[in-house]
């Protein structure tokens, strides 16, 4: 089950404030923030915890409800990112093998080699575009403006 200083601590993050005192949430609502958090709709969570779909959308307006899902949603995220990139590496030191191999056929190696280019390429063009939608941080994000 998740720990109620998961929430707290999500809350006080979310809100930038180490001060903040938080009302932990339920049990229920721990396990309502999870199963919303993981793709379940309001009327499904309602149904299999015996709740009201009014109880439910009242409690997705409150901000100690809110941190906790978008607390559950950030590690699943960088869970999800871990675990990725876990198997792209994975993926890269197979293709590397089949590359370093003498034994494998000629068109095995090109077509690894390939893809280990093409993964490149991915990767830059992802660079690229993420460098482009990042705001400058010493002029407020508009990269032509003069300082004032």
């Amino acid at each position: 089950m998740i720990s109620h200083s998961l929430f707290s601590d999500t809350l006080a993050s979310e809100e930038g404030a180490d001060n903040v005192r938080v009302m932990p949430l339920s049990e229920i609502q721990q396990r309502v923030a999870l199963l919303l958090a993981t793709g379940h709709t309001a009327r499904e969570v309602a149904q299999k915890m015996g709740l009201s779909e009014v109880t439910i959308h009242r409690w997705r307006q409150q901000p100690e409800f809110v941190a906790a899902v978008r607390g559950i949603l950030k590690q699943n995220k960088q869970a999800l990112n871990e675990r990725l990139n876990n198997l792209a590496i994975k993926a890269l030191e197979v293709l590397e093998a089949i590359i370093d191999d003498p034994n494998a056929s000629t068109a095995d190696r090109i077509n690894a080699a390939s893809k280990v280019l093409d993964f490149v390429n991915q990767n830059q063009l992802l660079s690229l575009s993420q460098r482009d939608q990042s705001p400058s941080e010493s002029n407020g994000g508009d990269r032509h403006s003069e300082p004032k």
